[in-house]
């Protein structure tokens, strides 16, 4: 008698597999979408390389300076910014002969009775202003003199002064009326001079120290002037 053995009838799928196969479904369909983004954000990303961006011309575009920044030659650089150093020698001025008149009063010293002096002299003087700080003068005139020595004196002179010093010195020598020689020189200090005088009087040759107040009425015009 034989038996025959019938294969298993499936039954109904159990939950588990169920459920296993829908993870498997849902696994390679995502890999399939995976896949289908990265292959387009490629292409797009080498067709963006190869054209100009949207709305600009390529003459628009900046050229490629290698990672430093565009020099605008219309915008001054930091270094021309900067003024100049101011030069520490001062700009030389001009050398001007101008008319000269100069006014003297004076009183001797140690001498009994005291003896005045005026002096009055005309010419011209020299107004150096190389440095226009500190400018030197140079003056010579003709001069006319009285004073309480003897008869009026008419000579000549000639002054220097700087303005940085305040200092002067001077000579002159002259005829008095009587045709006797005389002769002076002079240091002081801005408008305050000492004043050696010798001269002839009578039979005596005298000598004599006078304190004067000059005042240089040229150079001050020119100083004005300036």
């Amino acid at each position: 008698m034989r038996h025959t053995v019938e294969p298993p009838t499936p039954g109904p799928p159990s939950a588990s597999s169920a459920h296993h196969r829908r993870i498997s479904g849902f696994g390679a369909r995502l890999l399939v979408a995976s896949a289908l983004v990265a292959s387009t954000a490629g292409t797009t990303r080498a067709e963006d390389e190869r054209r100009p961006a949207e709305g600009t011309n390529e003459g628009d575009r900046l050229p490629d300076t290698g990672g430093h920044l565009p020099v605008d030659p219309a915008v001054p650089a930091a270094d021309d910014l900067v003024p100049p150093a101011t030069p520490s020698v001062m700009p030389r001025g001009p050398v001007d002969w101008v008319p000269d008149l100069s006014l003297e009063l004076g009183l001797s010293l140690g001498s009994s009775p005291w003896r005045g002096l005026g002096r009055v002299r005309t010419g011209v003087v020299r107004a150096d202003a190389s440095d226009l700080g500190h400018p030197f003068f140079f003056a010579v005139g003709a001069f006319a003199e009285l004073s309480g020595l003897g008869p009026a004196v008419i000579g000549v002179q000639a002054e220097t002064m700087s303005l940085l010093w305040g200092l002067s010195a001077g000579v002159g020598a002259g005829i008095d009326l009587d045709g006797e020689l005389a002769v002076h020189v002079t240091a002081g200090w801005s408008l305050f001079t000492l004043e050696l005088q010798h001269r002839r009087v009578g039979e005596r040759h005298e000598s004599h120290v006078f304190a004067k107040l000059r005042l240089p009425i040229g150079a001050i015009g020119w100083l004005v002037g300036r």
